[in-house]
C-alpha cells in the first residue's frame, strides 16, 4: 500500500485521476464497483486486499498440499483380511485369511497344515 500513500501526499484524485485536489474536493461523483466508494475501482485498497488474501490461500493450499504427499509413505500397508473357519475331519480352526485379488495362488502355513491333521500336497520354496 506504499504506492497509494505516496499518491495520497501528493495531493492525487482518485476520483478523476488528476494532480492538484483530494478525493474529498473532487467534483466528478463516481462510484466503485468494489466497495462503492468515491474512487475508480483501479485505487480501490479492497482490491488489494483481495489479491494479498488470495495469494496467502494458494500459500496455505500449496502448503497442505506439500504437507500431505508425505502420508502415504509411512510404514504401515494395510490389507484385505477375512476370518474364516477351516474345517476338516477332525478338527475346527478359525483363521484369518489375507484377500489378494492380483495373486494366482493360494498358500498356507505348514503349521496349520499339520495341525488340521493333513500332509502337503507340494512345496514351494
Amino acid at each position: 500500500m506504499g504506492g497509494l500513500n505516496i499518491l495520497k501526499e501528493k495531493n492525487f484524485c482518485f476520483a478523476c485521476l488528476n494532480v492538484g485536489h483530494s478525493i474529498r474536493k473532487c467534483r466528478i461523483f463516481l462510484k466503485c464497483v468494489v466497495c462503492g466508494g468515491k474512487h475508480v475501482p483501479l485505487m480501490c485498497e479492497a482490491v488489494e486486499f483481495r489479491k494479498h488474501e488470495s495469494k496467502k490461500i494458494k500459500e496455505r493450499e500449496t502448503a497442505n498440499y506439500v504437507n500431505m504427499s508425505n502420508i502415504s509413505l509411512g510404514p504401515k500397508v494395510f490389507l484385505q483380511t477375512l476370518k474364516v473357519k477351516m474345517i476338516s475331519d477332525k478338527k475346527e480352526v478359525s483363521v484369518r485369511i489375507i484377500v489378494y485379488s492380483g495373486s494366482q495362488r493360494s498358500y498356507i502355513l505348514k503349521g496349520l497344515v499339520e495341525e488340521m491333521g493333513h500332509m502337503p500336497i507340494r512345496k514351494k520354496l
